[in-house]
């Protein structure tokens, strides 16, 4: 499919996307699709002509459409699109009033002169294309004037001729004020268009002048890094110096180990719930008194009335009450006011409780030998900050340079805000052309009811169905042409709500008999069950209808024949009693009971939604890819437009299906 989509592309456009502009891309695109129509047209009706023994209409068929296989080679071999267009016109003029003057079917060929205005304003441009629309109206006046008799002449009614010349000049006026708008604002996108390439220009720019402050950056930081290692080389110099010192501390700490394995320490044993104080060693008795044993450690030891708040027995197990190891902590005794390094430990007593060894040694000497690393250390600060100092007038350059970099970053935001307010000029535009092209396309509608209702005369049978079709279609363009415009509201923040009084219940009753004769011609069941909901409601009586009507069309849309569609409206109010069913409507929607909601639900038997769908099909312009797409039409903005209507009733809308073929339910809440 996509190399088939490619081939039809490459082909409508002469194979020259790449190399022109927008607006000669649709001209030539135009172009090729009007010879390729014409040649599939005219030459089968050419050959059924002369079958019918009608060979001038035979042979003119098939002049025209040598002509337009001419044009079409032509503007492939060349691209010369300029002449072509003007080919066009001329092979499209001699064709409409040829059938002007055979009246073609039933005397209807002169409605193709109403195409014509549009076709010559978009090719030649505005001041060629009234030129043109003229030259073709003078010979059909002449026509109409001279009457002239014989069987290859059309008879039209006086009624009509009188009625032409002035409809076919509006219709000439509203296609050049089209494409002098059309012009205008294709011209206004063109510049946007430089404008944004300009500013592509500039963010290039920016790029590369930022890749350049980078590795200037980079040159810079390995000059700072060069400049840290040589003051990291003269910091571990003056480290050395201090490891030297503490080395000498050391040596005085194992004199004191030795003194420790030689028992000289003091060494006592307690129990850890009662403080009970249960060995002493010899230097403890010496130190303490030979009295301890009994007795508390904090009375006896730490000269305290009371057991010491700062106690480490609390630090020597884990959180599974297993012993951590050694624990080491210092303090000054104040019995004897000397420095002590306490080891202790948790060991299991002869009895087989646990109780604390402590193994304290006296170093009321290596304090005095701390004070002078103290000093030393000082002095090794103060070098250190003169180094951190250094260290920091390079950290602030490096930040200035930093804060350029967020001033080119400033820059690049900027240069966002002006994409996206182009994205919202889009948005206008497509807008704007919308309500352009509704004008005309209301005034083709009126035309054509006019014919209709017979007000230019009698039609027969296949007159009336053609024009028929031409006003379904034509209904069916405005309606696309209204979900746009919406579409492009909601964007724009332009869309504005009516509230007023609703009667809900003939709401409902109503959008089920406008869509009921659709259903009916596919056999499709319609119910409607509707359970307390309040008489009146306070909603956009217009967007609310709006709402109901896309869910059921696409309910039926979606439905095969003979199956079945029901509505479901119901109240959910915190003032009444909530049932396992008003529970479940709450918890999809995840809301609570705290305001009251109208529930609606439009439940069908149709194709079903696949799961990882479920959420696409509320996207602008998403389809679903499948089957169903060759077979339903759609531009894929009724949902969207649905759910964003509902959110500004500030309602919820959810799909759920359980798969394919199993039939589809769209359910929404309003609040009151």
């Amino acid at each position: 499919m996509n190399r088939i989509k490619q081939f039809v592309t490459h082909f409508i456009s002469s194979g020259f996307q790449n190399n022109i502009d927008t607006e000669s891309l649709r001209k030539i695109s135009l172009m090729n699709i009007v010879c390729v129509t014409g040649i599939f047209v005219l030459i089968p009706m050419g050959t059924l002509a002369i079958f019918q023994k009608n060979t001038n209409l035979g042979f003119f068929d098939f002049f025209v459409a040598g002509i337009l296989m001419f044009n079409l080679s032509y503007l492939r071999r060349t691209g010369n699109y300029a002449l072509i267009s003007y080919f066009g016109v001329v092979t499209a003029s001699v064709l409409f009033f040829y059938l002007l003057l055979t009246g073609g079917v039933n005397n209807s060929a002169y409605v193709w002169y109403y195409t014509f205005p549009l076709f010559a304003m978009f090719l030649l441009g505005t001041y060629r294309g009234t030129v043109a629309c003229l030259a073709l109206l003078i010979p059909a006046i002449i026509f109409f004037v001279i009457e002239p008799k014989g069987h290859l002449y059309a008879t039209y009614s006086t009624d009509l001729k009188l009625r032409f010349t002035p409809s076919y000049l509006l219709v000439v006026a509203y296609s050049y004020l089209f494409e002098r708008m059309r012009a205008k604002i294709h011209g206004k996108l063109v510049e946007n268009n430089n404008q944004l390439s300009q500013t592509v220009i500039e963010l290039n720019r920016t790029r590369q002048a930022l890749e350049q402050i980078q590795q200037e950056l980079e040159i810079r930081v390995k000059e700072r890094t060069a400049d840290l290692n040589y003051a990291n080389r003269e910091l571990h110099l003056e480290i050395a110096e201090r490891h030297n010192a503490e080395k000498a501390l050391n040596s005085s700490n194992e004199r004191f180990i030795t003194v420790l394995n030689s028992i000289d320490a003091n060494i006592y044993v307690a129990d850890m719930r009662t403080f009970e104080i249960l060995f002493i060693n010899k230097k403890m008795a010496e130190v303490f008194g030979e009295n301890l044993i009994g007795n508390t450690c904090w009375k006896t030891v730490q000269n305290k009335s009371e057991p010491c708040q700062d106690c480490p027995n609390n630090k020597l197990f884990d959180s599974n009450g297993q012993p951590k190891g050694v624990y080491v902590w210092e303090n000054e005794n104040p019995k004897t006011k000397k420095w002590y390094i306490n080891y202790d430990r948790a060991i299991r007593w002869t009895d087989g409780r646990w109780v604390k060894l402590q193994v304290s040694t006296d170093v009321t000497d290596r304090k005095i030998a701390e004070e002078a690393m103290v000093r030393l250390n000082e002095k090794l600060e103060k070098k250190v900050a003169e180094r951190t100092w250094e260290i920091s007038q390079a950290n602030k350059e490096l930040r200035v340079e930093i804060g350029d970099r967020k001033r080119v970053e400033a820059e690049l935001k900027i240069a966002k805000s002006i994409a996206d307010r182009s994205n919202q000029a889009k948005s206008e535009f497509l807008a704007n052309m919308s309500h352009e092209l509704r004008t005309p396309l209301n005034h083709i509608i009126g035309f054509t009811e006019l014919i209709v209702d017979k007000h230019f005369g009698n039609l027969n049978p296949t007159q009336e169905e053609y024009l028929n079709d031409v006003i379904q279609s034509s209904h069916h363009l405005l309606s696309l042409i209204n979900d746009i415009l919406d579409i492009s509201k909601i964007e724009a923040r332009k869309m504005e709500l009516q509230p007023s009084d609703i009667r809900l219940k003939q709401m409902l009753e109503t959008s089920l008999t406008m869509i009921k004769e659709k259903a009916m011609k596919h056999r499709i069941r319609l119910t409607l069950a509707i359970n307390d909901i309040p008489e009146i409601i306070q909603a956009d009586e217009r967007r609310l209808k709006q709402i109901i009507y896309n869910l059921l069309s696409n309910a039926v849309k979606f439905t095969p024949d003979g199956g079945h569609i029901s509505v479901k409206a119901d109240f959910v109010s915190p003032l009444k009693k909530l049932s396992q069913y008003h529970s479940s409507i709450l918890k999809k929607f995840g809301l609570d009971m705290s305001q009251e909601l109208i529930y609606i639900s439009i439940a069908d038997t149709g194709i079903g939604i696949l799961p990882q769908d479920l959420e696409r099909i509320f996207l602008p312009f998403e389809q679903v890819e499948s089957s169903s797409n060759r077979r339903f039409q759609g531009t894929g903005l009724g949902l969207p437009l649905t759910r964003e209507l509902i959110h500004h009733h500030g309602g919820k809308i959810l799909a759920e299906s359980e798969g394919k073929s199993k039939g589809a339910t769209f359910s929404f809440i309003l609040p009151i």
